[in-house]
């Protein structure tokens, strides 16, 4: 999910709301499985939130390991992966009550999750490369967020998204992924 396609709407529909209704929000932060995650959020009619959120890994090489299969021969393999996730959501934040400045969120994650594994080696006195597998999984998930102000410019948020990607099935047998079934975001957000 390419996050310019989730801020251009989202951008429009906050927008599209009278001016002095709404102020903005944006997120910075980590998430437990080590990857970046930014977002924007505006509140839009006083107490309703409109929000949006990516979360961007590294490509890990998490495995390498001899490879001795024909042609190859004193070779080795990688085993790569990365993720992302794009999440879309509303909530509420509350007013005039004990839980001032406290807003809750639900929405839909999607998950885009990268496997592939590279061989490298020689056949004869020439060394060359292949590609041993690429998959591309994609899931939706439900997301659940809670946003509290530290002072007025400041709010710490945490997001998480629940049943990711834990295995997939790689030439008829399964492996983990080594992504977390819940993926929880910490952010600190800037209002603006």
């Amino acid at each position: 999910m390419n996050f310019c396609k989730l801020s251009l709407p989202l951008s429009l529909l906050i927008m599209s709301v009278p001016a002095s209704a709404y102020n903005f929000q944006f997120n910075a932060g980590v998430d437990t499985n080590k990857s970046f995650a930014a977002g924007i959020e505006g509140l839009v009619y006083d107490n309703y939130l409109l929000g949006a959120q990516i979360n961007l890994s590294t490509t890990d090489n998490y495995e390498t390991g001899t490879f001795n299969e024909a042609p190859i021969s004193s070779g080795t393999y990688t085993k790569k992966r990365s993720s992302q996730q794009g999440t879309l959501y509303v909530g509420y934040q509350f007013s005039d009550t004990m839980m001032e400045g406290l807003s809750l969120k639900l929405g839909v994650t999607q998950m885009v999750l990268d496997m592939s594994a590279d061989a490298y080696g020689t056949v004869g006195s020439e060394v060359i490369s292949t590609e041993l597998y690429q998959l591309t999984e994609r899931k939706y998930m439900p997301f659940l967020g809670l946003g509290y102000p530290i002072n007025e410019r400041l709010v710490f948020n945490i997001h998480a998204s629940f049943a990711g990607i834990e295995t997939l099935n790689i030439e008829g047998e399964q492996e983990s992924t080594g992504v977390d079934a819940t993926t929880v975001s910490f952010l600190l957000g800037f209002r603006f």
